[in-house]
């Protein structure tokens, strides 16, 4: 189903289709709610929250999406946001892929957790080929053909950051910060050497690197390298995930069937508490007002 979004920086109109969803995949893989964008432990990326965080924009695209958690947070900062992912479960707002050409490609799972889900068959991982659980057809674009002037643009594909940026002319459309994924899957090892120099040449300085992704800004934006310049820290107002995961399951147990047959019974021993505590104040007031030489007021005789 076609969707029409205002592409408010250049008052132009751009179309996105979608990619139709494959039925029979999602059944077999039993893909039958959506999941909770909150799931994702919002402290593995700290650098990425603080800066969706801060920076107020039109557009944000986040390419690799997965369960979505920096598109959910961004919708507080920025008008439009443009989640894509082609892996149905995650329920993107775009299901298909990006790369450096338009038409159709294979889209590989591998742990079901995201980490090895590439356009790239078999990602090199931990110095062994990954053998993908499954492939289907995907619709594939380039960044180009969205038609966007984003303000920002996270890049999170498992391996094929390189295929994106090829695909996008940074002449012609121009994010003011662009943060890549910049390790391969599940490793320390160093993935730039593959695409920095894209970056680099379209006119981006790097600004940060937060141990997975880096960070590069516009020359023409570069007072926005403020933003990152300073690691996540104690002034951020960053909530400890033991708290987060604490008030979760809090609110489960609150939400839960035993929880509401029972509220009655809690009812009741409130009720009882506040008599017993009543019946104790009565008691302890006549025994200080039969107590010998004590007034009324519970002050000693004379005072």
């Amino acid at each position: 189903m076609a969707g029409r979004t205002e592409n408010t920086r250049s008052n132009r109109w751009i179309e996105i289709q979608d990619l139709k969803t494959d039925i029979p995949w999602i059944i077999r893989n039993k893909i039958i709610s959506r999941p909770n964008p909150a799931a994702w432990d919002p402290t593995i990326e700290p650098a990425v929250k603080k800066l969706v965080a801060r920076l107020n924009g039109d557009i944000f695209v986040d390419i690799g999406c997965n369960l979505g958690y920096y598109s959910e947070l961004a919708k507080k900062r920025f008008r439009h946001v443009f989640s894509i992912d082609p892996n149905p479960r995650y329920h993107a707002k775009y299901q298909f892929a990006l790369s450096n050409y338009n038409g159709t490609g294979m889209f590989h799972l591998g742990n079901g957790i995201g980490s090895a889900d590439s356009l790239i068959h078999n990602p090199h991982i931990l110095g062994e080929d990954w053998v993908q659980k499954e492939s289907y057809e995907v619709k594939v674009r380039t960044f180009d053909s969205l038609n966007l002037q984003a303000d920002l643009v996270k890049i999170d594909v498992e391996g094929a950051e390189h295929l994106v940026l090829r695909g996008a002319d940074f002449d012609r459309f121009r994010p003011w910060i662009v943060l890549v994924e910049a390790t391969h899957p599940t490793t320390q090892i160093a993935s730039r050497a593959a695409w920095e120099e894209t970056l680099l040449n379209a006119g981006y300085d790097f600004a940060y690197f937060d141990g997975l992704n880096r960070f590069y800004v516009a020359k023409e934006h570069s007072e926005l390298s403020k933003l990152i310049a300073v690691p996540p820290n104690v002034f951020d107002d960053f909530v400890p995930v033991e708290q987060i995961e604490a008030e979760q399951a809090l609110e489960a147990f609150r939400l839960s069937t035993s929880w509401r047959l029972t509220a009655p019974l809690r009812k009741m021993k409130a009720i009882f508490r506040v008599l017993r505590d009543k019946t104790r104040q009565v008691v302890c007031s006549r025994i200080m007002m039969e107590w010998p030489g004590t007034s009324t007021s519970g002050e000693p005789d004379g005072y």
